[in-house]
């Protein structure tokens, strides 16, 4: 069993689990199969963007890009505010 934290989940640990259908919690799109997910908060995370790095480099954006919570809307770059 494969299980993880996640920075946009902090205080829960999450566990691979295959669904019938799912929102994510992160990018706020449908899945549906593999997802990391906390049954406790009813939480599911896409196995890609559970796996997605906080921040990385980005030559289009010239500034490292720093994924964070923005209220409850998913995330986005803490520099130009774009998700």
């Amino acid at each position: 069993m494969t299980r993880i934290r996640h920075f946009t989940h902090p205080n829960c640990i999450l566990t691979l689990t295959c669904q019938q259908s799912f929102i994510c919690n992160g990018c706020g799109v449908a899945g549906y199969g593999n997802s990391y997910r906390c049954n406790r908060c009813d939480f599911d995370l896409h196995e890609y963007c559970a796996k997605c790095p906080q921040s990385l480099n980005c030559s289009m954006h010239q500034h490292c890009l720093t994924l964070t919570q923005s209220g409850g809307r998913g995330r986005q770059c803490s520099v130009c505010c774009q998700q």
